[in-house]
């Protein structure tokens, strides 16, 4: 049981870990190839009212929105099969014990 209890508190140590690492990686990539993309843009594109300097900067800081659901949900994801993984693992285990008891009386 001490076993399972401290899998699950590495289990949800490292997910959190890797899936805020990969975050960091996926708004990084996002925001360089929207700034890059920006750049080559001809100069009269900056003339619009909504291509002006707030409006890019706006949208580099929303970019960072995309990834944080994506790892959000794959995170849940995994963390429901971990669960899941430890439900059955601990039912296997009593079920054993309930049923050797059951036969030893």
């Amino acid at each position: 049981m001490v076993v399972l209890a401290l899998g699950t508190s590495y289990a949800k140590w490292s997910m959190s870990r890797n899936y805020g690492r990969a975050n960091a990686l996926a708004t990084r990539r996002l925001r360089v190839d929207l700034a890059t993309s920006i750049m080559q843009q001809e100069i009269g594109f900056f003339d619009a009212k909504a291509n002006g300097t707030g409006a890019l900067t706006s949208k580099l800081s929303e970019s960072a929105i995309v990834p944080t659901i994506i790892t959000q949900v794959w995170g849940d994801l995994a963390l429901m099969g971990f669960t899941t993984f430890q439900g059955l693992v601990l039912s296997v285990i009593f079920v054993k014990l309930l049923v050797f008891r059951f036969l030893d009386d």
